[in-house]
């Protein structure tokens, strides 16, 4: 196989590779020597929508829709040599938030790291609890960025929502969801959603605590 365009040799397995970030997705092929194959990529712009109150957030299914498209366009471009794609790397902007009922059905828009109504919440959070030492079991601080304030927020705004929903989830694992019926969650992702205790790779229990919530 050639890279038509360099006239290099394409080394297989090829790698499909997503990156979902906070302004476009990407979806871009790979060979096997961690090069990417001209001519094989896609991206989709868009925009988070904003309000005045401090929301960030996106349309679930939307986000969904644009990862397909990118996708089906990749593999479109590269005809013949889809059947060499061995793996897939996906990436997502960090962060993201979603409320889902029992039977995996959004409850809440998909609400990224920058929407800031929760800042009441963090702050509450920062005066019931030594945030040096949340940050030294997580890693994280109690800012609006992350899900402890983040829970508190929905549990104190929409309360109907919080009693609704068994499962939160990013944006990865939604999209696992939606392809294959099951979703599960990384160390990396758990890490960013600061309710990880770094040093036991298991969910925060004091911080579970506080919220009222347990590691189901």
């Amino acid at each position: 196989m050639w890279n038509q365009t360099s006239a290099r040799p394409i080394e297989a397995p090829l790698i499909l590779a997503l990156d979902i970030g906070s302004s476009s997705v990407r979806a871009l092929i790979y060979d096997g020597r961690g090069r990417a194959i001209e001519g094989l990529s896609a991206q989709q712009p868009y925009e988070v929508h904003t309000t005045t109150d401090g929301g960030a957030a996106d349309a679930p299914d939307a986000a969904i829709a644009r990862v397909a498209r990118c996708i089906d366009a990749v593999l479109a471009q590269a005809g013949p040599l889809a059947t060499q794609i061995a793996a897939v790397a996906l990436g997502t902007m960090a962060t993201t938030f979603l409320a889902l009922d029992g039977a995996g059905r959004r409850l809440t828009p998909l609400i990224t790291y920058a929407d800031t109504r929760n800042a009441a919440d963090a702050d509450a959070l920062r005066q019931t609890l030594d945030e040096r030492i949340v940050h030294e079991r997580t890693g994280c601080l109690l800012r609006t960025s992350y899900w402890p304030a983040r829970l508190a927020w929905l549990q104190r705004t929409q309360p109907d929502i919080w009693q609704a929903a068994p499962h939160w989830v990013t944006l990865g694992e939604y999209l696992e969801l939606q392809l294959f019926g099951r979703c599960r969650v990384s160390y990396s992702v758990a890490a960013w959603s600061g309710l990880l205790d770094r040093h036991q790779l298991v969910w925060d229990a004091p911080l579970l605590a506080q919220l009222g919530i347990d590691a189901g």
